[in-house]
């Protein structure tokens, strides 16, 4: 309603050093404010800090180029479909600027040609599809550059989801991973749940989730603490039968009180320098190679 060029002035007044003038990046400006409170100036110049002490790993899934291109000309024809031409018929009717980013969407140009009368039908969807193509070969190249990434043929795996997500948990010991939830969702969840897989469903947003990461992450670090906990209180244990156990030896073997049975051990581990237990451990081993 106000116009490209009023919005941007009512940023700039609360974010002056904002220079870049590109409409998307405007409004990835002014989310971002809107959500947080502070400019995208103020954020840019923090320190980077993790919003979550984790590392992660790429996966990216690749198919034989064939079939990619087939679901690219079969992507954009089900667009045409549904509704394709009415839209840009819509949008050109607002009149957008000419280097209005969603003027640069593809199918956009091509759709625009047709309906002014400068290719048909058929040319605008060939070259479309033609468009939809080279960008999916140009996202290719630009995570081929992601050195660390793994690259997974989902053929390899039947093209199934949860085995897919199965074979990741595997090579990273992780306990869980994120599955954007789909038409077929439902056939897997029960899968997915036992293979400790968690399928979240659609809209969802990064905000989201983040916050599930760190809920996840909070629950495993207590698991940790617990486990941890557990294997200190199993060690006392096994250290208290171990002392007792040198006890119980030196009286029924050397004659010993209990009384006297605890000064020889405090004093044996004194002499020795060693831990109460590894002093009980090896008075058992020497009682036993004596009397057993």
């Amino acid at each position: 309603e106000q116009g490209y060029d009023t919005f941007l002035k009512e940023y700039q007044k609360r974010d002056p050093a904002f220079s870049f003038t590109d409409p998307q990046r405007l409004l990835r400006a002014a989310e971002v404010f809107a959500e947080t409170g502070k400019t995208m100036t103020k954020w840019q110049s923090l320190p980077f800090e993790k919003a979550i002490e984790a590392d992660f790993l790429c996966f990216l899934t690749d198919l034989p180029r064939q079939e990619l291109y087939d679901r690219c000309d079969r992507r954009f024809n089900i667009m045409m479909k549904n509704g394709a031409i009415e839209e840009v018929q819509t949008l050109l009717k607002k009149n957008p600027p000419q280097d209005s980013l969603i003027l640069k969407a593809v199918g956009v140009s091509e759709i625009k040609a047709f309906l002014n009368g400068e290719m048909t039908k058929e040319q605008a969807v060939s070259h479309a599809c033609q468009m939809t193509r080279n960008y999916a070969k140009r996202q290719i190249t630009w995570f081929k550059r992601e050195k660390d990434a793994r690259w997974i043929d989902i053929a390899d795996y039947k093209r199934d989801p949860v085995r897919i997500a199965e074979y990741i948990i595997e090579k990273t010991a992780a306990n869980c991973i994120f599955m954007i939830k789909d038409e077929n969702a439902e056939k897997i969840e029960g899968r997915a749940e036992k293979s400790g897989i968690i399928v979240v469903g659609k809209p969802f947003s990064r905000t989201l989730l983040y916050q599930l990461i760190k809920t996840i992450d909070i629950a495993v670090n207590r698991s940790l603490k617990l486990y941890h906990e557990n294997i200190r209180l199993e060690e006392k244990i096994s250290e208290i039968q171990t002392i007792d156990k040198a006890k119980f030896m030196l009286m029924q073997y050397k004659g010993m009180t209990e009384e006297e049975a605890h000064s020889y051990l405090e004093q044996y581990a004194m002499n020795k320098r060693k831990k109460k237990s590894l002093a009980a451990l090896a008075i058992i081993d020497k009682i036993s190679e004596q009397y057993l």
